[in-house]
């Protein structure tokens, strides 16, 4: 399914490559993950594809200022091997507002490496980074490939925000924001 979607640049955020436009992508697969947060809920699902050439801005950064507002579910696809995956930091923003800041030259104080068909779940108000600057191989079969799955508690204000963004839970083709 992941080589067979549709792939834009939806927003120039803080990642590298295309997401595709259909962002309610479910697998029965995923149902023991989603068992994880009974009273939480969907926001998103897409399939986010890197290849060689692609940059981002990545930057140490936190999705939401609370602890346990959302979480991210990264599922890497990717069968070749590379260097690369998602850096955790232990440290404290440089700036507060209008939004958090964090050195950059900071050292992780721990790197999941990227494994086929593992699965990373990540609070969003833990500092974390992408490990590489850019994407590998030269199409999507031999991109970095990852399902990432967005959950947030409905009770916050994150869940709010994160369902006023373009995008979220879309299921056409015709996403108004696709580039």
């Amino acid at each position: 399914m992941a080589l067979s979607s549709k792939y834009e640049l939806i927003s120039s955020g803080n990642y590298i490559g295309r997401d595709t436009i259909d962002r309610n992508i479910r697998f029965t697969q995923m149902n023991r993950i989603y068992s994880m947060f009974p009273d939480k809920t969907m926001v998103c699902s897409r399939f986010r594809s890197a290849v060689h050439g692609d940059t981002h801005l990545s930057f140490i950064h936190v999705d939401s200022d609370e602890l346990n507002a959302g979480w991210h579910v990264l599922v890497y696809l990717s069968k070749d091997t590379c260097t690369d995956g998602l850096a955790i930091y232990n440290i404290d923003p440089i700036q507060t507002t209008p939004y958090k800041v964090y050195p950059e030259e900071a050292e992780p104080s721990q790197v999941i490496e990227y494994k086929y068909n593992r699965a990373v779940i990540l609070d969003y108000g833990i500092p974390h980074s992408p490990l590489n600057h850019t994407g590998f191989g030269i199409d999507i079969a031999t991109s970095r490939l990852m399902h990432i799955v967005e959950i947030c508690d409905p009770n916050t204000s994150h869940y709010k925000y994160r369902m006023s963004c373009p995008g979220a839970c879309v299921t056409t083709h015709d996403h108004p924001y696709a580039r």
